[in-house]
């Protein structure tokens, strides 16, 4: 059977098409995310105008923003993050964040929070969160410190879903390997053929 005629049906191709657009779509998204998380940070320790602008991302964000105060409990959480995670601000402010890191990886991120509270902002790394249906999900996570009279008194955090562009990548890896199969198989049947062919 030839498979890779199969490759090159308009359904594939509009599918491969529809996995491009998903990564770009999420690169764009990152993008945003970082000029969000600067103007976050700029906005906290300026005027009050720039606080409002502040709290308007804050609320209308897609990506999880949330304040975790000195003591280690959550002081905010906004709608991103109740969408993504499945809890409501009322169930999460003056909790601890555990709910929503796997227990391996509470260690690592203590010793994160630590760097921030000597006044390191985290760029953004990977990881793996917890939902309120115990599905874990993959996010990219920037941590930074919230300053008040040259102070850090807690830390932002700002996690954004990569879930899907991570399927849609390894999806695509898994097309280009088939590819490359494909390729060698078809060599492979045209030398078998030549060598079939050839007089003894």
């Amino acid at each position: 059977m030839d498979i890779s005629s199969k490759s090159n049906t308009p359904e594939e191709q509009k599918f491969r098409d529809y996995i491009e657009q998903e990564i770009q779509a999420r690169l764009q998204a990152d993008q945003i995310v970082k000029q969000a998380e600067q103007i976050v940070k700029n906005a906290i320790q300026q005027s009050n105008s720039e606080l409002i602008l502040a709290k308007r991302i804050f609320d209308l964000s897609d990506d999880a923003i949330l304040i975790r105060a000195v003591d280690g409990t959550i002081t905010s959480w906004n709608r991103g993050a109740e969408r993504m995670y499945g809890y409501s601000a009322d169930e999460m402010l003056l909790k601890p964040i555990d709910h929503i890191v796997p227990p391996e990886q509470k260690a690592a991120l203590d010793d994160l929070f630590k760097r921030v509270y000597c006044g390191e902002s985290i760029s953004p790394f990977e990881t793996v969160g917890i939902r309120r249906d115990e599905v874990r999900i993959d996010i990219s996570v920037s941590l930074f410190p919230i300053m008040d009279a040259g102070f850090v008194i807690g830390t932002g955090m700002i996690a954004h879903d990569i879930t899907e562009m991570k399927r849609a990548v390894s999806l695509r890896e898994r097309l280009a390997a088939m590819e490359y199969a494909n390729g060698e198989l078809d060599a492979f049947a045209y030398g078998v053929s030549h060598d079939l062919r050839a007089p003894l």
